[in-house]
């Protein structure tokens, strides 16, 4: 672990949301489903760890990936999205997330839904400047449709701004008039993005006064058995190298002129709606006894979920003794 290879790795001292280094090791995993994917990029493995912030209830994996690893991951080499394919062909991918690629459905029902519930919040839909930050194919396009939102999407994903272009939606590499948007939409998107101030301070401060965003990223807060997998929290994993709380995604806005104007959890998600206010609000309360309680609780998670991973290996393991 001290001999990290920073073309690949880089620890962290400091809460990626806070700036605080009142941060402690919250889990390490002892199994993983990347292992041999990662191996095969030339990554000297090791099991994934993730740090708690003390200050801001914020969950991050460190080490993380570089930057320079990350540009590979997400930019033109578009690793990430080889990897997602699992072996499956692009068309089986592709409908595993977004199933109106084939015309069975009129429109992405989850992201309409989620947009239906934040343009209710907001009081307005009609003509509204939206921008999907990133977009990826632009499944969200068809929920915008249904909404009568004229639909931009950002993504920088090469893989992904190819099948947009097949499929004719308006999603592009950049995006030149923030100053005029009034809702920017993203839906898990920020898990993915190892400096989240440092990709926010492109655009907050050309936003107007009184424009939204809104955010939805897995959590490790979502206790419900659906968030748990046989390679441990569905939230936590090499991919996923932020886990954020309802507390630390507000206070990430806040940061930055924003207030909370909605948070809400659902099916392993925090979602949330920010509004642009310019009251920089840099202070954040959190009780240390919600810290513990979770802490306990992923613990006692954890521990059942070892033993069910060593029960389920039984077989396995046993034919190989038959074997050998």
């Amino acid at each position: 672990m001290n001999n990290l290879n920073s073309d690949f790795f880089k620890k962290l001292d400091l809460c990626p949301v806070c700036e605080s280094k009142n941060i402690k090791l919250f889990s390490q995993i002892s199994w993983d489903v990347n292992e041999k994917i990662l191996t095969k990029l030339g990554v000297n493995y090791f099991y994934p760890k993730w740090s708690i912030c003390n200050n801001c209830s914020h969950v991050f994996l460190n080490p993380r990936f570089s930057d320079k690893f990350e540009k590979k991951l997400y930019g033109n080499d578009s690793i990430y999205r080889n990897i997602s394919h699992r072996g499956q062909s692009t068309f089986d991918y592709m409908m595993t997330i977004d199933n109106t690629i084939d015309g069975s459905a009129k429109y992405h029902k989850t992201h309409f839904l989620l947009l239906k519930k934040v343009l209710k919040i907001i009081g307005k839909s009609k003509n509204i400047k939206f921008l999907d930050f990133g977009a990826g194919w632009g499944s969200c396009s068809t929920a915008a449709k249904a909404h009568n939102i004229k639909y931009n999407g950002l993504e920088l994903d090469r893989w992904c701004l190819e099948q947009a272009q097949i499929l004719n939606r308006n999603v592009k590499s950049s995006y030149d008039d923030f100053e005029n948007l009034d809702l920017i939409y993203s839906s898990q998107v920020f898990e993915h993005i190892n400096n989240p101030k440092k990709v926010l301070e492109t655009f907050v401060n050309k936003m107007k006064h009184g424009s939204y965003i809104f955010t939805n990223v897995p959590t490790y807060e979502f206790n419900s058995y659906r968030n748990w997998g046989i390679g441990g929290l569905n939230a936590l994993n090499w991919f996923h190298c932020q886990s954020y709380s309802r507390e630390s995604l507000s206070h990430l806005f806040q940061q930055y002129g924003f207030k909370t104007v909605k948070s809400w959890l659902g099916t392993g998600d925090i979602n949330i709606l920010v509004q642009k206010t310019g009251d920089v609000n840099d202070t954040l309360k959190i009780n240390n006894n919600s810290i513990k309680r979770r802490e306990i609780g992923f613990k006692f998670h954890k521990l059942i979920l070892v033993k069910l991973h060593y029960l389920l290996m039984l077989p396995k393991n046993f034919i190989k003794y038959l074997i050998r």
